[in-house]
């Protein structure tokens, strides 16, 4: 009985692998139509289900820890070169600024106070109208993730390093409540967290 439980935790993890697969195929731009988009979207949400209710069971934290890692990461892997949100150039942007010294405060980003600052990322910057909705110290963030050549990859890394670091105080919460440290993957799994 034990063997077939692992085998269809393996199949679990193949299908999510799948799905993200086929996500990133039927998604050229974040916000793509699509019938193929929001059917390898629910897959992606059915497997990772799967892959909590399927793990064998195991009285050890490590292989616990493993059945919940390995398809946490792995996922995440397959899912980096998925397209970001549209929000993200006004991120890299106003990082820009930031790093230069400026403050992106100062006007809306369609002001012609600007005009020298503007580039692709500008460019494909959604609500240009409109004054930064961002803190501080989430502009400090971004004038970080600004540093590298490729700022929309290097933000990627940022953002999914923050999300394993979640995954791991949700497991320590769940060690310290003496819960099933399988529940961190009802986050770890879940397609809004995966893609969005």
């Amino acid at each position: 009985m034990q063997y077939f439980r692992h085998l269809l935790w393996a199949l679990a993890l193949i299908g999510a692998c799948i799905a993200a697969l086929l996500y990133i195929r039927a998604t050229p731009v974040f916000d793509a139509p699509g019938m193929m988009r929001t059917t390898s979207f629910i897959l992606i949400g059915v497997f990772g289900f799967a892959l909590i209710f399927l793990a064998p069971r195991s009285h050890k934290t490590s292989v616990t820890l493993i059945l919940l890692c390995l398809p946490a990461l792995l996922l995440r892997a397959l899912l980096m070169p998925a397209p970001p949100s549209d929000d993200v150039n006004r991120y890299i942007w106003e990082g820009q600024l930031v790093r230069a010294g400026i403050s992106p405060y100062a006007h809306t980003a369609d002001a012609p106070e600007w005009q020298a600052y503007r580039n692709v990322y500008w460019e494909n910057m959604n609500h240009r109208d409109q004054l930064t909705a961002y803190p501080p110290i989430a502009e400090l963030l971004f004038a970080a993730a600004t540093r590298s050549e490729e700022p929309i990859s290097e933000w990627k890394r940022w953002v999914v390093g923050a999300d394993l670091l979640i995954l791991v105080g949700i497991v320590l919460l769940l060690r310290r409540r003496g819960m099933p440290l399988l529940y961190a993957g009802f986050y770890a799994f879940n397609p809004v967290v995966l893609i969005a």
